[in-house]
């Protein structure tokens, strides 16, 4: 079990370690996730990719909220799963 509040505040401080501290973690179960709603394994590899980049990106923001990370990223792979359907359609 990793610390994520201590990854998280890592970082958000720029730490690279943290950062892929925190992909080695949860790749596997946010990919699973993706895989699931979208049924295509190569997309959801890109999803799962995307996902990631988005993390990077907004970790600055993130905010636990008594929520643990995991949950985050959910949201966001929820949301790129939603964008993926969209520029299908």
């Amino acid at each position: 079990m990793v610390d994520d509040k201590r990854l998280v505040k890592q970082a958000q401080q720029g730490d690279g370690r943290a950062v892929a501290a925190l992909y080695a973690e949860y790749q596997a179960r946010v990919y699973r996730y993706i895989v699931y709603r979208i049924g295509d394994s190569a997309i959801a590899e890109d999803l799962t990719a995307d996902v990631f980049a988005s993390m990077v990106r907004s970790i600055g923001s993130y905010e636990s909220r008594g929520r643990p990370f995991l949950a985050w990223l959910y949201v966001i792979a929820g949301n790129a799963c939603k964008m993926h359907y969209r520029r299908q359609n």
